[in-house]
């Protein structure tokens, strides 16, 4: 099978976000920002952002999530829905938005 075209290839931007409260996984951090997305969203707007993430730093409580390019508003818009992970008082706080992951890296 020949790989897809760069122009067919779907376009990702990168959002470095911080956990403002109390410590927590990636997992509970994850399902928090899931969820977020999914009632604002819904199910179609969950699957169209293409969402996942990439890296995460325990001890620093930051992230990156990888989104559609379409969609990065929407992102941002959906993790300030967030006020409790765990069902512990936190927030998310996003830091940067970039083209590349090695540019977020240095964030971490």
């Amino acid at each position: 099978m020949k790989p897809l075209l760069p122009t067919l290839r779907s376009k990702r931007r990168y959002v470095a976000f911080e956990v403002l409260g109390r410590p927590a996984q990636q997992k509970q951090v994850w399902q928090a920002i899931q969820q977020s997305v999914l009632e604002q969203e819904g199910v179609q707007g969950l699957a169209r952002q293409e969402l996942s993430m990439p890296a995460w730093n325990q001890k620093s409580q930051k992230g990156i999530l990888r989104v559609s390019h379409k969609h990065v508003t929407n992102l941002i818009a959906d993790t300030s829905f967030v006020t409790s992970i765990n069902n512990q008082p936190s927030t998310i706080n996003t830091i940067r938005t970039s083209g590349m992951i090695k540019n977020m890296k240095e964030i971490l």
